[in-house]
């Protein structure tokens, strides 16, 4: 199964490109990038990436790579 990662490109300096690279070394995933995926509050606030539909938010890049594998791991059960 390929999972979809989501991400807003505003949210980028937070970390979530470089949590979005550290999920593709282990798992093949397709990669949508948003100007804006109207999670604002969010966005603003956290680094975060839809993963098959769910928001996954955390405090630091290496935190979001975790919840992130942790989501994926959790979809292929």
């Amino acid at each position: 199964m390929k999972h979809l990662l989501e991400y807003c490109t505003r949210n980028v300096s937070l970390g979530t490109h470089e949590a979005i690279r550290m999920v593709q070394e282990q798992y093949d995933c397709e990669v949508h990038e948003y100007g804006c995926l109207t999670h604002c509050g969010t966005c603003y606030a956290f680094p975060y990436v839809i993963v098959n539909g769910e928001q996954v938010e955390a405090e630091d890049a290496g935190q979001l790579a975790a919840r992130i594998l942790q989501k994926i791991s959790e979809s292929a059960v």
